[in-house]
């Protein structure tokens, strides 16, 4: 397989033998046949390693018996127009670096700024821009996600690979771009069904890959996949997508909700929780998946209150899990050393000691749940109070998923749906 795109060093994975192990199979590096016979290899190790270490202590509620908890502080909505202000902000950053192919450099400021502009960069706006439109009506927003859409169009080869840079594991940027896609073809179906027959291409694509190491970039493609199966109804995506989050985030959730090491960071958690929730939609309501169902229910509950249990007074999430070792806390102490980014119509600068984490990631995850099952808008609120009102920027991608997700719930609940009763997709704990 070849891969278009420089390698970036990750250092996020486990040290030791296993952990290094673990980040080499993750770069896919031997012919198919052997690639999928060593992650087989690791995803055995894994087992093995959960299976000595015993049942770990939980650092917050075990939540099942008691459902999806309220938020810890009480959080008012954020007015409409400081949200729609803080979509401002976030889209004239970006068009300070847009490019005329209807992608974003990198905030200058990056460390991935040399890699150039990335899948991800343009992927992860789609759904933010298309929020703030729902929201607030701007075509530009609109014109900006459907030319990130038709950017990552060129960006396809024939047999559905995409000419990536930045992340080095499939999972991930196939897994964005593939439901931007889809998400794009849902506003015109009859029109643009270039857009959905592209994101079956890449959606088959990782068909054909071994599943990845890390369990959120695994859980990454059940968004896609969830999103393909309910538009065109092929099996093949539905039980690629079961096989994922039983293999992963269901096999491997701590008794508090989060998951071990650095899959408990908030933002990685973010992208596990939204992946639980998709399946558990996208799940048909036949008696065979029942107990599927259950324990995805049970899994939502958890993960969503491990949010809960995370979030501070100030709405935000201190990301790092009790149990996150030295070299965790240590990463997470430089990020917030760095400081944030301000823009000022015109260039960008760093603010030292300003703290700002994007919760792009984190707003998407509850947004997704309070729009399908009803559930996780309290902490939404919270998130969007506790890092919308300094003006700060990070990453522009997350921030403008961030922004334009927390848009469309505040759209959602300004306009109350009818309900067919029987269609009651809210997760309980579940047999």
């Amino acid at each position: 397989m070849l891969h278009f795109h420089r390698h970036r060093g990750n250092r996020w994975y486990p040290v030791g033998l296993y952990g290094r192990v673990w980040a080499m199979t993750d770069r896919l590096p031997l012919p198919t046949g052997l690639n999928a016979a060593a992650r087989a290899g690791v995803y055995a190790g894994r087992r093995v390693r959960h299976a000595i270490r015993g049942p770990v202590a939980p650092h917050g509620p075990s939540v099942c018996e008691e459902g999806v908890l309220p938020p810890r502080h009480p959080f008012a909505p954020l007015p409409l127009e400081a949200a729609a202000a803080r979509f401002r902000h976030v889209h004239e950053a970006n068009e300070a670096v847009r490019r005329s192919d209807g992608s974003w450099d990198p905030v200058p400021l990056d460390t991935g700024a040399p890699l150039g502009p990335s899948v991800e960069e343009a992927a992860l706006r789609v759904p933010g821009y298309l929020g703030a439109y729902d929201a607030l009506g701007d075509p530009v927003y609109a014109a900006r996600a459907e030319a990130a859409g038709e950017h990552l169009v060129r960006r396809m080869f024939a047999n559905g690979d995409l000419h990536l840079r930045g992340h080095l594991v499939p999972d991930l940027p196939y897994a964005f771009a593939g439901t931007a896609l889809v998400e794009l073809w849902q506003r015109d179906p009859p029109g643009r069904r270039d857009l959905l027959s592209a994101a079956v291409r890449i959606g088959d694509r990782l068909l054909a890959y071994p599943i990845a190491g890390s369990v959120n970039h695994a859980c990454a493609p059940v968004w896609l996949f969830a999103a393909l199966y309910r538009a065109t109804g092929e099996r093949r995506f539905l039980s690629a997508m079961v096989r994922r989050v039983r293999r992963t985030a269901l096999a491997f959730q701590l008794p508090d909700g989060a998951w071990a090491g650095h899959e408990s960071w908030t933002w990685y958690h973010g992208i596990t929780t939204r992946a639980l929730v998709d399946a558990y939609v996208a799940l048909p309501f036949f008696p065979q998946w029942y107990p599927t169902k259950d324990r995805l229910a049970a899994a939502i509950s958890r993960a969503l209150n491990r949010l809960t249990a995370a979030q501070t007074a100030d709405g935000r999430f201190d990301p790092v899990h009790p149990s996150a070792g030295a070299k965790e806390r240590r990463e997470f102490d430089a990020r917030r050393q760095r400081g944030g980014v301000q823009f000022d119509g015109r260039s960008f600068r760093l603010a030292p000691g300003a703290e700002h984490v994007e919760g792009g990631y984190e707003m998407d995850a509850v947004v997704t749940a309070a729009e399908w099952l009803g559930i996780g808008g309290g902490v939404a609120h919270g998130l969007a109070r506790g890092t919308f009102c300094g003006g700060l920027l990070q990453r522009l991608e997350f921030d403008t998923l961030a922004a334009g997700r927390y848009l469309a719930l505040l759209h959602a609940e300004a306009a109350p749906r009818s309900r067919d009763p029987t269609d009651d997709a809210s997760p309980g704990c579940g047999a």
